[in-house]
């Protein structure tokens, strides 16, 4: 599964305590981390922040297709965060506070590039 790919390549340690759950409760868990560590590194890896910009849209586009029952089949965290939905009550504001908070991590490593950071107080601002 995919989802334990990513989960077992991000954190081993996660991914070793999600043993602990029964076998559809582990794949949900394992899923749903999955499906926020792909979020993240949309945009921790990007190269440059339009980049950044881009892959967490679709990202985010991706997680409202599962929310709708309308997952890409071609994409495997749309389909495992749909079966995720099938079965358990996550609510996808969840998931809206995510995005929201890597759009503000966005934000704040654009505006230090740009020199606009020098305090936490500026950080505020943003």
């Amino acid at each position: 599964m995919h989802c334990r790919r990513v989960t077992r390549r991000h954190s081993s340690t996660f991914f070793l305590a999600s043993r602990l759950f029964g076998r559809r409760s582990r794949d949900a868990v394992v899923t749903v981390y999955a499906v926020c560590r792909t979020g993240d590194d949309a945009v921790d890896t990007a190269s440059s922040p339009a980049e950044a910009r881009a892959r967490l849209e679709r990202w985010w586009a991706g997680v409202e297709r599962a929310y709708a029952g309308e997952g890409d089949p071609s994409e495997p965290l749309e389909v495992a965060l749909q079966w995720v939905l099938q079965r358990y009550a996550l609510p996808l504001q969840a998931f809206e506070e995510l995005y929201r908070g890597l759009h503000q991590d966005l934000a704040w490593e654009v505006a230090a590039a740009e020199g606009r950071v020098q305090t936490l107080a500026d950080l505020d601002e943003l």
